[in-house]
Protein backbone atom coordinates (compact mmCIF):
# COMPACT_ATOMS: atom_id res chain seq x y z
CA UNK A 1 0.00 0.00 0.00
CA UNK A 2 1.15 3.51 -1.09
CA UNK A 3 2.25 5.07 2.13
CA UNK A 4 -0.73 7.48 3.15
CA UNK A 5 1.15 9.43 5.73
CA UNK A 6 2.89 11.03 2.51
CA UNK A 7 -0.27 11.74 0.74
CA UNK A 8 -1.34 13.66 3.58
CA UNK A 9 1.76 15.38 3.47
CA UNK A 10 0.90 16.43 -0.25
CA UNK A 11 -2.27 17.21 0.60
CA UNK A 12 -1.15 20.16 3.01
CA UNK A 13 2.15 21.41 1.56
CA UNK A 14 2.45 20.61 -1.83
CA UNK A 15 -0.53 22.63 -3.33
CA UNK A 16 0.86 25.80 -1.69
CA UNK A 17 3.86 25.58 -3.51
CA UNK A 18 2.07 25.80 -7.33
CA UNK A 19 -0.12 29.10 -7.35
CA UNK A 20 -2.94 27.19 -7.55
CA UNK A 21 -8.66 28.27 -8.17
CA UNK A 22 -12.91 28.19 -7.30
CA UNK A 23 -14.68 25.88 -6.36
CA UNK A 24 -14.26 23.52 -9.08
CA UNK A 25 -11.84 23.63 -11.53
CA UNK A 26 -12.10 23.13 -15.45
CA UNK A 27 -9.34 24.35 -17.52
CA UNK A 28 -11.30 25.73 -20.27
CA UNK A 29 -13.92 27.08 -18.14
CA UNK A 30 -10.98 29.31 -16.50
CA UNK A 31 -9.90 29.93 -20.25
CA UNK A 32 -13.09 31.10 -21.28
CA UNK A 33 -13.89 33.53 -18.38
CA UNK A 34 -15.80 31.01 -16.33
CA UNK A 35 -19.00 30.79 -18.62
CA UNK A 36 -18.53 27.87 -21.20
CA UNK A 37 -22.82 25.80 -20.80
CA UNK A 38 -23.48 27.34 -23.84
CA UNK A 39 -20.21 28.34 -25.22
CA UNK A 40 -18.14 25.12 -25.26
CA UNK A 41 -18.14 22.76 -28.63
CA UNK A 42 -15.92 19.59 -29.05
CA UNK A 43 -14.09 17.82 -26.75
CA UNK A 44 -14.35 20.81 -25.09
CA UNK A 45 -18.18 19.87 -23.76
CA UNK A 46 -17.10 16.93 -22.28
CA UNK A 47 -18.33 17.14 -18.25
CA UNK A 48 -19.91 20.51 -19.52
CA UNK A 49 -23.08 19.84 -21.78
CA UNK A 50 -22.28 16.94 -23.86
CA UNK A 51 -25.34 17.98 -26.31
CA UNK A 52 -22.57 20.74 -27.53
CA UNK A 53 -20.95 18.14 -29.60
CA UNK A 54 -23.78 18.35 -32.01
CA UNK A 55 -23.64 21.46 -32.89
CA UNK A 56 -23.66 22.99 -36.70
CA UNK A 57 -20.22 24.60 -37.42
CA UNK A 58 -18.37 22.06 -34.89
CA UNK A 59 -14.60 21.27 -36.12
CA UNK A 60 -14.39 17.71 -38.18
CA UNK A 61 -11.80 16.70 -35.86
CA UNK A 62 -10.44 18.24 -32.28
CA UNK A 63 -7.83 16.85 -29.71
CA UNK A 64 -6.00 18.07 -26.93
CA UNK A 65 -2.97 16.88 -24.76
CA UNK A 66 -2.58 17.72 -21.07
CA UNK A 67 -4.56 20.75 -19.87
CA UNK A 68 -4.14 21.33 -16.38
CA UNK A 69 -6.46 23.60 -13.97
CA UNK A 70 -5.18 23.90 -10.16
CA UNK A 71 -6.08 26.10 -7.47
CA UNK A 72 -6.11 26.99 -3.73
CA UNK A 73 -9.09 28.96 -2.05
CA UNK A 74 -9.29 30.07 1.25
CA UNK A 75 -9.61 32.93 3.54
CA UNK A 76 -6.29 35.24 3.38
CA UNK A 77 -4.32 33.16 1.41
CA UNK A 78 -2.82 35.76 -0.74
CA UNK A 79 0.48 35.89 -2.44
CA UNK A 80 2.42 37.76 0.49
CA UNK A 81 0.80 35.37 2.78
CA UNK A 82 1.95 32.62 1.15
CA UNK A 83 5.49 34.18 0.95
CA UNK A 84 5.39 33.66 4.71
CA UNK A 85 4.57 30.22 4.70
CA UNK A 86 6.66 29.62 2.44
CA UNK A 87 9.55 31.36 3.73
CA UNK A 88 9.52 30.64 7.36
CA UNK A 89 8.49 33.80 8.13
CA UNK A 90 5.13 33.54 9.98
CA UNK A 91 4.76 29.94 11.31
CA UNK A 92 1.24 30.50 12.66
CA UNK A 93 -0.35 31.77 9.25
CA UNK A 94 -1.11 27.99 7.91
CA UNK A 95 -2.87 27.56 11.04
CA UNK A 96 -5.21 30.88 10.11
CA UNK A 97 -5.87 30.05 6.64
CA UNK A 98 -6.76 26.29 7.80
CA UNK A 99 -8.95 27.49 10.51
CA UNK A 100 -10.58 30.17 8.23
CA UNK A 101 -14.38 29.83 6.83
CA UNK A 102 -14.30 26.96 5.40
CA UNK A 103 -10.71 26.24 5.88
CA UNK A 104 -8.29 25.32 2.53
CA UNK A 105 -9.66 24.03 -0.16
CA UNK A 106 -7.75 22.02 -3.18
CA UNK A 107 -9.17 21.55 -6.40
CA UNK A 108 -7.17 19.67 -9.36
CA UNK A 109 -8.30 19.03 -12.74
CA UNK A 110 -5.92 17.64 -15.55
CA UNK A 111 -7.29 16.14 -18.44
CA UNK A 112 -4.56 14.05 -20.20
CA UNK A 113 -6.18 13.90 -23.32
CA UNK A 114 -9.24 14.42 -25.28
CA UNK A 115 -10.72 13.73 -28.84
CA UNK A 116 -14.12 14.87 -30.54
CA UNK A 117 -14.79 13.93 -33.92
CA UNK A 118 -17.96 15.41 -35.83
CA UNK A 119 -19.59 12.65 -38.25
CA UNK A 120 -22.24 13.65 -40.73
CA UNK A 121 -26.50 12.40 -39.66
CA UNK A 122 -24.50 10.98 -37.09
CA UNK A 123 -23.26 13.91 -34.79
CA UNK A 124 -20.07 14.07 -32.37
CA UNK A 125 -18.55 11.91 -30.42
CA UNK A 126 -15.73 12.60 -27.89
CA UNK A 127 -13.73 10.78 -25.36
CA UNK A 128 -11.44 12.24 -22.89
CA UNK A 129 -8.95 10.47 -19.96
CA UNK A 130 -8.03 12.81 -16.90
CA UNK A 131 -7.93 13.11 -13.20
CA UNK A 132 -9.83 14.91 -10.54
CA UNK A 133 -8.91 15.85 -7.40
CA UNK A 134 -10.25 17.45 -4.33
CA UNK A 135 -8.69 18.44 -0.58
CA UNK A 136 -9.91 20.59 2.25
CA UNK A 137 -8.45 20.99 5.58
CA UNK A 138 -10.32 23.11 8.69
CA UNK A 139 -8.61 23.66 11.85
CA UNK A 140 -10.47 24.00 14.86
CA UNK A 141 -10.25 27.79 15.81
CA UNK A 142 -9.08 26.79 19.15
CA UNK A 143 -5.95 24.99 17.63
CA UNK A 144 -3.44 28.25 18.50
CA UNK A 145 0.07 27.22 17.69
CA UNK A 146 2.17 25.63 15.44
CA UNK A 147 2.95 22.32 17.74
CA UNK A 148 -0.49 22.31 18.29
CA UNK A 149 -1.48 22.08 14.68
CA UNK A 150 1.01 19.38 13.68
CA UNK A 151 -0.41 17.20 16.93
CA UNK A 152 -3.59 17.06 14.88
CA UNK A 153 -2.23 15.90 12.01
CA UNK A 154 0.30 13.52 14.07
CA UNK A 155 -3.14 12.33 15.74
CA UNK A 156 -4.89 11.55 12.47
CA UNK A 157 -1.43 9.85 11.31
CA UNK A 158 -1.49 7.75 14.00
CA UNK A 159 -4.87 6.37 14.22
CA UNK A 160 -4.59 5.23 10.33
CA UNK A 161 -1.01 4.16 10.51
CA UNK A 162 1.18 1.46 11.63
CA UNK A 163 3.32 2.98 14.72
CA UNK A 164 6.42 3.20 12.46
CA UNK A 165 4.76 4.65 9.26
CA UNK A 166 3.04 7.25 12.22
CA UNK A 167 6.27 8.14 13.23
CA UNK A 168 7.14 9.55 9.96
CA UNK A 169 4.71 12.00 10.02
CA UNK A 170 4.86 12.79 13.94
CA UNK A 171 8.66 12.88 14.33
CA UNK A 172 8.59 16.85 14.84
CA UNK A 173 5.89 16.73 17.53
CA UNK A 174 7.06 18.45 20.61
CA UNK A 175 5.67 15.14 22.62
CA UNK A 176 7.53 12.67 24.71
CA UNK A 177 6.71 10.00 27.94
CA UNK A 178 7.58 12.84 30.33
CA UNK A 179 4.56 14.88 29.04
CA UNK A 180 1.68 14.94 31.09
CA UNK A 181 -0.96 12.34 29.57
CA UNK A 182 -3.97 14.80 30.92
CA UNK A 183 -2.46 17.37 29.66
CA UNK A 184 -2.40 16.03 25.85
CA UNK A 185 -5.70 14.98 25.81
CA UNK A 186 -7.12 17.90 26.68
CA UNK A 187 -5.18 19.90 23.83
CA UNK A 188 -7.02 17.35 21.57
CA UNK A 189 -9.62 17.62 22.87
CA UNK A 190 -9.53 21.07 21.66
CA UNK A 191 -9.28 19.32 18.57
CA UNK A 192 -13.03 19.14 17.91
CA UNK A 193 -14.55 20.32 14.76
CA UNK A 194 -11.26 19.69 12.78
CA UNK A 195 -11.30 17.48 10.15
CA UNK A 196 -9.10 16.39 6.73
CA UNK A 197 -10.88 15.37 3.41
CA UNK A 198 -9.54 14.13 0.37
CA UNK A 199 -10.26 12.44 -2.66
CA UNK A 200 -8.68 11.34 -5.92
CA UNK A 201 -10.12 9.48 -9.25
CA UNK A 202 -9.55 8.92 -12.85
CA UNK A 203 -12.42 9.46 -15.53
CA UNK A 204 -12.36 7.86 -18.77
CA UNK A 205 -15.45 9.70 -20.67
CA UNK A 206 -17.33 8.77 -23.71
CA UNK A 207 -20.09 11.53 -24.75
CA UNK A 208 -22.46 11.63 -27.35
CA UNK A 209 -24.30 14.57 -29.07
CA UNK A 210 -26.52 15.41 -32.23
CA UNK A 211 -29.20 17.47 -33.57
CA UNK A 212 -32.66 15.96 -32.84
CA UNK A 213 -34.55 18.38 -34.69
CA UNK A 214 -35.47 21.79 -35.54
CA UNK A 215 -38.63 24.18 -35.58
CA UNK A 216 -38.39 25.83 -39.35
CA UNK A 217 -37.62 25.46 -42.72
CA UNK A 218 -35.74 28.50 -43.19
CA UNK A 219 -32.23 27.20 -41.52
CA UNK A 220 -30.50 31.08 -41.04
CA UNK A 221 -33.75 31.64 -38.51
CA UNK A 222 -34.72 27.80 -37.33
CA UNK A 223 -34.87 26.88 -33.75
CA UNK A 224 -32.47 23.88 -33.37
CA UNK A 225 -32.65 21.51 -30.78
CA UNK A 226 -29.43 19.14 -29.64
CA UNK A 227 -29.09 16.03 -27.30
CA UNK A 228 -26.46 14.53 -25.87
CA UNK A 229 -25.03 12.07 -22.92
CA UNK A 230 -21.88 11.50 -21.56
CA UNK A 231 -21.27 7.92 -19.69
CA UNK A 232 -17.88 7.86 -17.17
CA UNK A 233 -15.90 5.05 -16.19
CA UNK A 234 -14.83 6.21 -12.93
CA UNK A 235 -11.45 4.82 -11.16
CA UNK A 236 -11.08 5.73 -7.22
CA UNK A 237 -7.07 6.28 -6.79
CA UNK A 238 -7.24 7.73 -3.28
CA UNK A 239 -9.96 8.71 -0.86
CA UNK A 240 -9.23 9.60 2.16
CA UNK A 241 -11.50 11.51 5.81
CA UNK A 242 -9.70 12.46 9.00
CA UNK A 243 -11.58 14.05 11.94
CA UNK A 244 -12.06 15.02 15.65
CA UNK A 245 -15.04 14.83 17.24
CA UNK A 246 -16.07 15.18 21.09
CA UNK A 247 -12.89 13.64 21.73
CA UNK A 248 -12.73 10.61 19.31
CA UNK A 249 -10.42 10.57 16.30
CA UNK A 250 -11.61 8.43 13.32
CA UNK A 251 -9.78 7.80 10.39
CA UNK A 252 -11.63 6.29 7.00
CA UNK A 253 -8.94 5.63 3.81
CA UNK A 254 -8.77 4.29 0.54
CA UNK A 255 -5.29 4.40 -1.31
CA UNK A 256 -4.41 2.96 -4.58
CA UNK A 257 -1.10 0.86 -3.71
CA UNK A 258 -0.34 0.13 -8.07
CA UNK A 259 0.71 2.82 -10.32
CA UNK A 260 -0.66 5.84 -10.72
CA UNK A 261 0.98 5.93 -14.48
CA UNK A 262 -1.31 3.18 -15.65
CA UNK A 263 -4.79 4.28 -17.56
CA UNK A 264 -6.75 1.80 -15.65
CA UNK A 265 -4.69 1.07 -12.49
CA UNK A 266 -4.45 -2.61 -11.39
CA UNK A 267 -4.71 -1.79 -7.94
CA UNK A 268 -7.55 1.01 -7.68
CA UNK A 269 -9.51 0.78 -3.93
CA UNK A 270 -12.75 2.89 -6.03
CA UNK A 271 -14.81 1.64 -8.99
CA UNK A 272 -17.49 3.46 -10.54
CA UNK A 273 -19.45 4.84 -12.90
CA UNK A 274 -21.62 8.65 -13.59
CA UNK A 275 -23.29 10.67 -16.47
CA UNK A 276 -23.61 13.68 -17.57
CA UNK A 277 -26.58 15.06 -19.63
CA UNK A 278 -27.85 17.89 -21.71
CA UNK A 279 -29.79 19.36 -24.07
CA UNK A 280 -29.41 22.83 -26.32
CA UNK A 281 -31.16 25.32 -28.92
CA UNK A 282 -29.37 27.12 -31.17
CA UNK A 283 -31.26 30.43 -32.72
CA UNK A 284 -30.03 32.73 -35.00
CA UNK A 285 -26.65 34.21 -32.98
CA UNK A 286 -28.38 33.16 -29.50
CA UNK A 287 -27.54 29.55 -28.42
CA UNK A 288 -28.76 28.14 -24.68
CA UNK A 289 -28.09 25.18 -23.20
CA UNK A 290 -28.77 22.99 -19.76
CA UNK A 291 -27.05 20.11 -18.34
CA UNK A 292 -27.02 17.87 -15.45
CA UNK A 293 -23.05 16.81 -14.59
CA UNK A 294 -21.36 14.21 -12.63
CA UNK A 295 -24.80 12.13 -11.42
CA UNK A 296 -22.85 8.95 -10.09
CA UNK A 297 -20.72 8.10 -7.37
CA UNK A 298 -17.47 6.06 -6.60
CA UNK A 299 -17.58 2.68 -3.96
CA UNK A 300 -14.37 2.12 -2.63
CA UNK A 301 -12.98 -0.96 -0.65
CA UNK A 302 -10.84 0.64 2.41
CA UNK A 303 -10.32 0.92 6.02
CA UNK A 304 -11.55 2.58 9.15
CA UNK A 305 -9.69 3.40 12.48
CA UNK A 306 -10.88 5.09 15.68
CA UNK A 307 -9.67 6.11 18.90
CA UNK A 308 -10.93 7.81 21.65
CA UNK A 309 -9.30 11.01 23.19
CA UNK A 310 -7.10 8.75 25.87
CA UNK A 311 -6.21 5.86 23.57
CA UNK A 312 -4.91 8.97 20.94
CA UNK A 313 -2.41 10.45 23.06
CA UNK A 314 -1.37 7.14 24.88
CA UNK A 315 -0.58 6.25 21.02
CA UNK A 316 1.07 9.08 20.80
CA UNK A 317 3.00 8.69 22.98
CA UNK A 318 4.09 5.15 22.56
CA UNK A 319 4.90 6.11 18.65
CA UNK A 320 7.06 8.04 20.35
CA UNK A 321 9.13 5.12 21.14
CA UNK A 322 8.87 3.06 18.11
CA UNK A 323 6.15 0.52 20.16
CA UNK A 324 4.16 -1.56 19.28
CA UNK A 325 0.99 0.17 18.43
CA UNK A 326 -1.46 -2.61 18.59
CA UNK A 327 -0.81 -2.65 22.98
CA UNK A 328 -2.62 0.58 22.74
CA UNK A 329 -6.02 0.17 23.78
CA UNK A 330 -9.54 1.18 23.03
CA UNK A 331 -8.09 1.04 18.95
CA UNK A 332 -10.28 -0.22 16.27
CA UNK A 333 -9.15 -0.97 12.70
CA UNK A 334 -10.99 -2.54 10.58
CA UNK A 335 -10.25 -3.56 6.60
CA UNK A 336 -11.84 -4.24 3.75
CA UNK A 337 -14.85 -1.82 4.82
CA UNK A 338 -17.23 -0.55 2.41
CA UNK A 339 -17.84 3.03 1.69
CA UNK A 340 -19.58 5.62 -0.93
CA UNK A 341 -18.16 8.65 -2.90
CA UNK A 342 -21.08 10.89 -4.51
CA UNK A 343 -19.72 12.76 -6.87
CA UNK A 344 -20.72 16.91 -6.63
CA UNK A 345 -23.60 16.66 -8.94
CA UNK A 346 -24.49 20.39 -10.62
CA UNK A 347 -27.01 21.56 -12.70
CA UNK A 348 -26.20 24.06 -15.26
CA UNK A 349 -27.78 26.61 -17.68
CA UNK A 350 -25.83 28.87 -19.78
CA UNK A 351 -26.78 31.29 -22.91
CA UNK A 352 -24.49 32.85 -25.39
CA UNK A 353 -24.56 35.30 -28.29
CA UNK A 354 -22.59 36.20 -30.61
CA UNK A 355 -22.52 40.20 -31.30
CA UNK A 356 -20.30 39.99 -33.87
CA UNK A 357 -17.20 37.63 -35.46
CA UNK A 358 -14.81 38.55 -32.83
CA UNK A 359 -17.29 39.27 -29.51
CA UNK A 360 -19.38 37.06 -27.63
CA UNK A 361 -20.81 37.33 -24.70
CA UNK A 362 -21.70 34.36 -22.65
CA UNK A 363 -23.20 33.55 -18.70
CA UNK A 364 -24.06 30.29 -16.74
CA UNK A 365 -25.90 29.73 -13.82
CA UNK A 366 -24.70 26.19 -11.99
CA UNK A 367 -26.42 25.14 -8.87
CA UNK A 368 -25.48 22.53 -6.93
CA UNK A 369 -27.48 19.24 -6.88
CA UNK A 370 -26.30 17.55 -3.85
CA UNK A 371 -24.63 18.36 -0.64
CA UNK A 372 -21.11 16.57 -0.74
CA UNK A 373 -17.63 17.49 -0.37
CA UNK A 374 -15.84 19.14 -3.50
CA UNK A 375 -19.35 20.79 -4.46
CA UNK A 376 -20.75 24.28 -5.02
CA UNK A 377 -22.31 25.65 -1.42
CA UNK A 378 -24.94 27.75 -2.79
CA UNK A 379 -25.39 28.96 -6.65
CA UNK A 380 -22.51 30.07 -9.13
CA UNK A 381 -23.21 33.29 -11.45
CA UNK A 382 -20.58 33.98 -14.08
CA UNK A 383 -21.00 36.41 -17.33
CA UNK A 384 -18.03 36.34 -19.13
CA UNK A 385 -16.53 38.19 -22.79
CA UNK A 386 -14.88 35.71 -25.35
CA UNK A 387 -12.73 38.30 -27.88
CA UNK A 388 -11.12 37.17 -31.40
CA UNK A 389 -8.57 40.30 -31.43
CA UNK A 390 -6.93 38.65 -34.16
CA UNK A 391 -7.38 35.51 -35.91
CA UNK A 392 -4.57 33.85 -33.37
CA UNK A 393 -5.23 35.76 -30.64
CA UNK A 394 -8.39 35.28 -28.07
CA UNK A 395 -8.91 37.56 -24.74
CA UNK A 396 -11.23 36.11 -22.51
CA UNK A 397 -12.55 37.30 -19.40
CA UNK A 398 -15.63 37.69 -17.00
CA UNK A 399 -16.90 38.15 -13.65
CA UNK A 400 -18.03 35.30 -10.87
CA UNK A 401 -19.48 35.09 -7.53
CA UNK A 402 -20.66 32.35 -5.50
CA UNK A 403 -21.60 31.45 -1.91
CA UNK A 404 -19.46 31.98 0.92
CA UNK A 405 -16.84 32.92 -2.06
CA UNK A 406 -17.05 36.41 -2.69
CA UNK A 407 -16.49 37.56 -6.36
CA UNK A 408 -13.72 37.11 -8.25
CA UNK A 409 -12.45 38.08 -11.94
CA UNK A 410 -11.26 34.90 -14.67
CA UNK A 411 -9.27 35.83 -17.49
CA UNK A 412 -7.67 33.66 -20.09
CA UNK A 413 -5.72 34.13 -23.11
CA UNK A 414 -5.06 31.58 -26.27
CA UNK A 415 -2.59 31.67 -28.67
CA UNK A 416 -2.95 30.31 -32.52
CA UNK A 417 -6.20 29.32 -34.41
CA UNK A 418 -5.62 25.77 -36.10
CA UNK A 419 -3.29 24.91 -33.40
CA UNK A 420 -3.96 26.26 -29.77
CA UNK A 421 -1.83 26.64 -26.30
CA UNK A 422 -4.04 28.84 -23.78
CA UNK A 423 -3.84 30.03 -20.25
CA UNK A 424 -5.70 31.40 -17.47
CA UNK A 425 -6.79 32.39 -13.89
CA UNK A 426 -9.77 32.00 -12.01
CA UNK A 427 -9.17 35.40 -10.10
CA UNK A 428 -6.94 37.85 -11.25
CA UNK A 429 -8.05 39.88 -8.11
CA UNK A 430 -5.78 38.12 -6.27
CA UNK A 431 -2.78 38.66 -7.79
CA UNK A 432 -3.78 42.54 -6.80
CA UNK A 433 -3.91 42.16 -3.62
CA UNK A 434 -7.61 40.95 -2.92
CA UNK A 435 -7.65 39.87 1.37
CA UNK A 436 -10.91 37.89 1.32
CA UNK A 437 -11.86 34.49 -0.14
CA UNK A 438 -8.94 34.15 -2.40
CA UNK A 439 -8.01 31.92 -5.04
CA UNK A 440 -4.77 31.13 -6.59
CA UNK A 441 -4.66 29.25 -9.46
CA UNK A 442 -3.46 28.14 -12.75
CA UNK A 443 -4.96 26.65 -15.97
CA UNK A 444 -3.18 25.94 -19.11
CA UNK A 445 -3.56 23.87 -22.16
CA UNK A 446 -0.60 22.50 -23.74
CA UNK A 447 -1.50 22.02 -27.43
CA UNK A 448 -5.36 22.27 -28.93
CA UNK A 449 -5.60 21.38 -32.54
CA UNK A 450 -9.07 21.69 -34.81
CA UNK A 451 -9.25 20.61 -37.87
Amino acid sequence: MRKIVVLLIAVIFFPLYLQAQLNFVYPVGTAKGGAITALASDWESIGISPSNLGWDGSNKISFTVLNIGISAQADQLTIPNLEKITGGKDTTMLEKIASSHNGLNIYGNFIWAAFSIKLPKIGGLALSISDRAFGNITMSPAISSNSQYQTAFAAIASTAFSSQNAQQFNSKVTINTADSLQMLINTLNSFSGSYVSMYEFREINLAYGRSLFKIGSDDSTAFKFYGGIGIKYLIGLADLHGQFVNGTVTADYAIENGTIYSPIPSGAPGQGVGIDIGASMAYKKWKFAVAATDIGSINWTGTHATLNDTAVAERIITDRGDSNSSNVKNYIQSSGEKFTTVLPSKFRVGASYELNKMLTIASDVILPMNNVVGNLIGTYYSVAGHLTAFKAVTFDAGIATAKNYGTVVPVGVAFGHKVQVYFGVNDVLTYLGKIKNTDLSAAFGLIRVNL
